[in-house]
């Protein structure tokens, strides 16, 4: 739905930059994450709730959002 994703890696995690440029809100985003960032511990940087379930993570994106991953 128009949603950009970006991965930057890092020696200490990974975050996955997500920009929205549907012109609105996104509910229910639905990302899925491959296996070797899919086993680490996952934040949002704004601290927004999300869903968190194995492989995918689930959440309501407005303009952006940065899902950490360590």
């Amino acid at each position: 739905p128009l949603v950009e994703a970006n991965v930057i890696d890092s020696p200490k995690g990974s975050v996955v930059i997500l920009s929205n440029w549907s012109g609105g809100s996104v509910k229910a985003l639905e990302v899925t994450l491959p296996a070797d960032l899919a086993k680490k511990k996952r934040t949002l940087a704004s601290g927004a709730t999300f869903k968190n379930d194995s492989n995918k993570v689930t959440l309501d994106l407005d303009t952006a959002e940065a899902l950490i991953l360590r």
